[in-house]
């Protein structure tokens, strides 16, 4: 669709939509504002990195309140599923060349 004609700003122009030139990022170019910026960022950094730690140590004695002594990982009931396969699976499946424990020494 085309549009020709003389007002064009007032007829296609939604107020409000972009925002105004104090509300966008600037750009530093200066070293002082470059190291101001960077300033902030770390501190930003520390705050939350300070703020996540706390989060886990109360979770940490969260869980030992509970009575778990092992954190839970995602990926325990798959490795829980795959020992039990591993020690119920006929002699004939586990390998032709020979035992499981021979292969994987560690999968005792």
């Amino acid at each position: 669709m085309y549009y020709f004609g003389t007002n064009l700003d007032e007829r296609f122009s939604v107020k409000g939509f972009w925002p105004e030139p104090g509300q966008t990022h600037k750009i530093p170019f200066e070293r002082d504002e470059i190291n101001a910026e960077l300033d902030r960022l770390k501190r930003r950094r520390l705050i939350l990195r300070e703020k996540r730690l706390q989060e886990e140590a109360q979770a940490q004695v969260h869980g030992e309140a509970q009575g778990d002594a092992q954190p839970q990982t995602m990926m325990a009931p798959a490795i829980d599923k795959a020992n039990e396969r591993m020690e119920t699976a006929p002699s004939a499946e586990r390998t032709e060349g020979g035992s499981w424990s021979e292969l994987f020494p560690r999968w005792k």
